[in-house]
């Protein structure tokens, strides 16, 4: 929107800057009110503009009337109501009748302000004007602005009237003049149009004042728009029925009420006359003040004049002593004695709310109202909430010779509908019209200033069943303005087929799992990868698959420039073990059913998993296996349940309950014979089908491992895959626990989980083979620690660290000093508290529950005082390494 800067413009920019669209009148524009400068009063008239709630009209016309007569002989404008037409015009539905001349005949002129020159040459100045007239309706009042222009000179009109509702009927006539209406706008779009918030002049006064007599006056003074509250108040007239208000010792305020306060985008003007006289004193001043609804400054200017010489030539206004609209004193003329209203100043500040600017220009009656302005950055952007002037004088009947006459304050808000309709129209290059393929939104609304890029809003290419369709041309970037209608131009082409294959590289193997299909261009084929592949007893597993994310497990064509036959390769890892069983959830011939939700496809090779009551799974021979099972659905509450034999609570292999992106689970379990498996799929809260299987795979553990302890005898030990029972075993299992100051106890464990370190005992050392378990209990007190292959250090924070070493024929736990720990051994990690002292190692004492066990390790070189005897109970004077008895313990010498 134009911001302008002087109130004579105003008027005229906003006629063209209200939005909205033009009604549809019965008369198109342009037409004539009347054909010559004789027709008589009321005998043409203009449409009827009708208002039902808040909104605006815009009239652009040429006036013609006859430059002598009457100043009333020319166009007006009526108001009523929904019954006041040109039919049937009414007195007593006709609300006012607002002559061009500044006079209506309900309040005969009052609420009327004009500008100081609307009556210089009248008649001539209004005959070949271009005139601009602005109806507009907010709530019950409605303010008229009007512009009349001639060469490069405006003179404007407001005129307001409150108190008005229902439906409101606007037309135009005449009286021996006629009209040329060029234009007419009508909208409920209130962005540019001027709303009064005050319009105050003192013209229905009654009594005057003279220099030397005091009347009462006052206490407030209604105008056509607002009520100004006045601080002894003071009305004053210069000449007949020409009444101002005369400033005395006080302030004189305009409040805005808070729904028309100003917003970021709006623009307030703010007009008036004023006279200064008489200021030849310290102690006198005028001022006027604008304030925010806190009573804080938006603008603040107070004048005087210091000159107390008694020649007239000498007195001008030579100070301010406020003054923050920048302001020069050849800006306002001063009357050196009496009051003298011919010596006038007319004030137009404007506040931009977008520009956070405030403008003021000043134009002197005695300077052949030559203008002077001056912008001034906005400190204060609060919205404006009240003007006041008034005057310090405290000296006799000079009190009241500065006077003040003709305020209106207005909003023209600003344009805060900052869009503007775009509209797409799409062709090809034989002028076809494909707007049918664009399924976008078609009408877009960018910024009005904005640069519109074809690229931000529409595809550059599209499709239809055969045809390709690539952007040529047309909506190159232009500043959007108005609502447009751009058409885009396709180059129309075959649409390519592509052929796709898929391979699936497993060991040294491939296998095709897509072969040949054939898709047209950006037909998004989706193929859904298999999570795994079954060769003989060896499962793959794809690499990528193990993100927790479902979208890792299909891929969408995005065929645009690639080879026409297309090959994705998916490599695969295989999981260690031997298969015996394996199945996508959908394929598994008991299910009941398919289950897909949203797009949570889990890892599914058609994005299904199945859905089951209960059913067969699958048969399998006696051994010890790991089963492990993936569950989709709805909700937490959903599982499914693998059981052996029966569904019985004692038979339950595993549960796998349901997330929205799916959940694994795993267990191991030993069949003593051959034993049929069963699925089953439940919800704990209600009976639907939300749950689903995505996949089920079974491995076959091996039936034994290998173990090897040393002929040192010791050796410590992790499994990390399977259980292990050492129960029926020559090698022998410990936990160890450091329980008193450098005092390991050992305790034997007969069943150790899988990843439990261990310490293994074998006298002589041994390889033997363990047989592999399930379900073994957890071992606690166990102050082992699985190595990681990374070096340990002797401390850590509080706790010591000591490795099974052999150190000169000595075994034993030894500080750990930085040495390094393989994945499949351990260490202790203790209290150091209990460590022994340094460069000694660790005690070990067994805690045997036969009399068989061994209950301590020592070495040749420690003390063999005490009397030692073999297992015979025969007496050793020089014991070797073996195994005696001593003070009634086992003791292992080494």
């Amino acid at each position: 929107m134009k911001k302008h800067l002087l109130m004579k413009t105003l008027l005229v920019a906003l006629v063209c800057l209200v939005g909205g669209t033009s009604s549809v009148w019965a008369t198109a524009v342009p037409y004539n009110v009347g054909s010559s400068t004789s027709d008589a009063w009321g005998t043409a008239f203009s449409d009827v503009w009708t208002m039902t709630g808040d909104g605006a009209v815009t009239v652009t016309f040429t006036n013609h009337c006859a430059t002598t007569g009457n100043n009333w002989e020319n166009w007006q404008l009526l108001c009523g109501n929904s019954n006041y037409t040109p039919a049937a015009h009414a007195d007593g539905d006709r609300y006012f009748q607002l002559r061009s001349d500044r006079w209506d005949d309900v309040s005969g002129g009052v609420g009327l302000i004009a500008s100081d020159d609307y009556f210089t040459d009248f008649k001539t100045f209004q005959n070949e004007a271009t005139v601009n007239l602005m109806i507009v309706r907010s709530g019950t009042t409605v303010t008229v602005n009007v512009a009349v222009t001639k060469s490069t000179t405006t003179r404007t009109m407001t005129f307001v009237k409150t108190g008005l509702s229902g439906t409101l009927n606007f037309f135009l006539t005449q009286s021996l003049s006629y009209m040329t209406i060029t234009q007419q706008n009508q909208t409920t779009e209130m962005a540019g149009t001027v709303t009064c918030n005050a319009l105050v002049n003192f013209s229905n006064f009654t009594s005057e004042k003279t220099a030397d007599t005091e009347d009462t006056a006052p206490s407030s003074v209604t105008g056509g728009k607002g009520t100004m509250s006045t601080n002894n108040a003071y009305q004053f007239r210069v000449g007949a029925g020409d009444y101002r208000l005369g400033l005395r010792n006080g302030a004189n305020t305009v409040n805005i009420t808070s729904t028309e306060y100003a917003g970021s985008k709006d623009i307030v003007t703010i007009s008036f006359d004023m006279a200064l006289s008489q200021m030849n004193a310290n102690d006198k001043t005028s001022y006027f003040y604008l304030k925010d609804a806190s009573n804080s400054d938006i603008a603040k200017v107070t004048m005087k004049a210091t000159n107390n010489s008694w020649s007239e030539a000498n007195h001008y206004l030579q100070e301010f002593v406020d003054n923050t609209l920048g302001l020069v004193a050849g800006d306002i003329d001063y009357a050196w004695s009496s009051e003298d209203w011919g010596k006038k100043v007319h004030f137009t500040i404007t506040l931009n709310y977008l520009t956070n600017e405030i403008t003021t220009t000043t134009k002197c009656a005695t300077a052949n109202n030559t203008s002077s302005t001056h912008t001034v950055a906005m400190t204060n952007t609060n919205p404006i909430a009240s003007f006041t002037v008034g005057a310090a004088y405290n000296c006799n009947y000079r009190k009241y010779r500065c006077q003040f006459d003709n305020l209106l304050i207005q909003t023209e808000k600003g344009d805060y509908n900052t869009t503007a309709n775009i509209s797409l129209s799409f062709k090809d290059n034989e002028d076809n019209d494909i707007s049918a393929l664009y399924t976008g939104t078609s009408d877009f609304t960018p910024e009005k200033g904005s640069t519109f890029k074809p690229s931000d809003y529409y595809p550059a290419v599209m499709y239809d069943e055969n045809y390709k369709y690539t952007y040529t041309s047309g909506g190159d970037d232009f500043v959007v303005s108005a609502n447009a209608v751009v058409t885009l131009v396709y180059t129309k082409s075959a649409r390519p087929t592509y052929t796709y294959n898929v391979t699936a590289n497993y060991g040294a193997k491939n296998k095709k799992i897509v072969d040949g299909v054939s898709v047209k261009e950006a037909a998004n084929y989706t193929y859904y990868y298999p999570r795994f592949i079954l060769d003989g007893t060896t499962l793959y597993e794809y690499a990528s698959s193990t993100d927790a994310n479902a979208s890792a497990s299909y891929w969408t064509s995005t065929n645009t420039n690639v080879a026409a036959n297309a090959n994705y390769t998916l490599t695969y890892n295989a999981i260690e073990g031997e298969c015996v069983y394996y199945s996508e959830g959908e394929d598994i011939a008991s299910k009941t059913g398919d289950y897909t939700y949203d797009n949570w496809r889990a890892y599914m090779s058609n994005g299904k998993s199945g859905v089951f009551d209960s059913g067969a799974l699958t048969s399998l021979e006696a051994g010890n296996y790991a089963l492990t099972a993936r569950a989709i659905g709805r909700a937490s509450d959903r599982y499914i349940d693998i059981y052996k034999d029966s569904k019985a609570d004692e038979n339950k292999l595993l549960r796998v309950t349901s997330q929205n992106n799916g959940a694994e689970a795993s267990s191991e379990f030993t069949l003593t014979g051959n034993t049929d498996l069963i699925i089953d799929g439940g919800s704990t809260s209600s009976t639907n089908n939300g749950h689903g299987c995505d996949y089920v795979y079974i491995m076959k553990l091996p039936d034994n491992v290998s173990v090897t302890v040393t002929e040192a005898g010791f050796a410590t030990y992790v499994n990390s895959d399977y259980d292990l029972d050492f129960s029926a075993t020559s090698i022998e299992a410990y936990k160890v626990k450091v329980t008193s100051k450098g005092v390991a106890t050992l305790t034997k464990v007969n069943n150790v989980p899988a990843g439990t370190p261990v310490l293994l005992y074998k006298d002589g050392g041994k390889t033997e083979d363990i047989p592999v378990m399930t379900g073994a209990a957890a071992v606690s007190d166990n102050d082992l620690v699985a190595g990681t292959g990374a070096a340990v250090a002797t401390t850590v924070g509080e706790y010591t660290n000591m490795i099974l070493n052999n150190i000169g024929g000595n075994v034993g736990f030894y500080f750990a000093a930085g040495q390094t720990v393989a994945a499949n051994r351990a260490y202790l990690h203790f209290a150091t508290s209990l460590a022994p002292a340094a460069a000694a190692r660790m005690t070990m004492i067994f805690e045997d529950d036969d009399v068989t066990g061994v209950n301590e390790v020592r070495s040749q070189k420690e003390d063999v005082r005490s009397e030692w005897f073999d297992l015979q109970g025969r007496k050793v004077a020089q014991p070797q390494k073996g195994l005696y008895i001593v003070n009634g313990k086992k003791v292992v010498l080494k």
